[in-house]
C-alpha cells in the first residue's frame, strides 16, 4: 500500500512540475498592423504601397500562436505592356483573409524570434479582374513584450497569390510584405500556481 501511495504522490508531483513548466500566457490578443507591400513586378503596378490590417489570436502552447488576420494593400497599374483605358480607374486592391501560425523560440534581451506560415483567400479588385484566389505565406520576425498587455512585432512575409485571372497567365504572383504590429492582450496575465 505504501508503494502505491508513493507512486501516486510521485506521479502527481511530476505532473505538477510539468504543468508548471508548461504555464504560458494564453490570453486573446488583437494586433493592428502597418507596413509596406513590395508587389511582384509582373503585376505591372507601382512598386511599394502601404499595407495595413488587423488580427486576433492567442498562444496555444508556450511556442505556438495562431491568428486570424484581415489585411489589404493597394497599388495602381503602371507599366509597359498594359494600357489603362481612358476613364477607367487604374487602382489595384488586394484584401486578404487568412490564418497565420507562428512558432516562437528563445528570448534575446526582450525580443523573441519566430517563423510564420499562413494560408487564406485574397480578393482582387481591379479593372481586369474582380475575383478571389488562395494565398500562402512564409516569413520570419520577432516580438518584444513591454508591460502586461502590450507587445511590438516586426516581420517580413513572402506571400504567393495564386491570381491567374488578372492577366490570364499560368502563374500567380509573389509579393513581399514588411510590417510592424502593435498587440494588446486582454485580461490579466496568468499567475503561477
Amino acid at each position: 500500500m505504501k508503494r502505491l501511495a508513493l507512486a501516486i504522490c510521485g506521479a502527481l508531483a511530476a505532473n505538477a512540475a510539468v504543468a508548471q513548466d508548461e504555464m504560458f500566457d494564453d490570453r486573446w490578443y488583437v494586433t493592428g498592423i502597418g507596413g509596406a507591400a513590395l508587389v511582384d513586378e509582373d503585376r505591372l503596378t507601382d512598386d511599394d504601397w502601404p499595407y495595413y490590417g488587423v488580427s486576433i489570436g492567442k498562444f496555444f502552447s508556450p511556442n505556438f500562436s495562431l491568428e486570424f488576420q484581415i489585411d489589404a494593400y493597394e497599388s495602381e497599374f503602371e507599366g509597359d505592356g498594359l494600357t489603362v483605358p481612358a476613364g477607367v480607374d487604374a487602382s489595384f486592391e488586394n484584401v486578404g483573409y487568412g490564418l497565420f501560425g507562428r512558432y516562437h523560440w528563445g528570448q534575446f534581451s526582450n525580443w523573441r524570434p519566430f517563423v510564420l506560415a499562413g494560408v487564406g483567400l485574397q480578393e482582387h479588385d481591379n479593372f481586369l479582374d474582380d475575383g478571389r484566389d488562395a494565398f500562402a505565406s512564409v516569413g520570419l520576425g520577432a516580438t518584444a513584450e513591454f508591460g502586461d498587455h502590450w507587445s511590438l512585432r516586426t516581420q517580413f512575409e513572402a506571400r504567393y497569390d495564386n491570381d491567374r485571372a488578372t492577366f490570364d497567365n499560368d502563374n500567380g504572383f509573389l509579393d513581399g510584405i514588411f510590417s510592424l504590429g502593435l498587440s494588446y492582450k486582454f485580461g490579466e496575465p496568468p499567475r503561477p500556481p
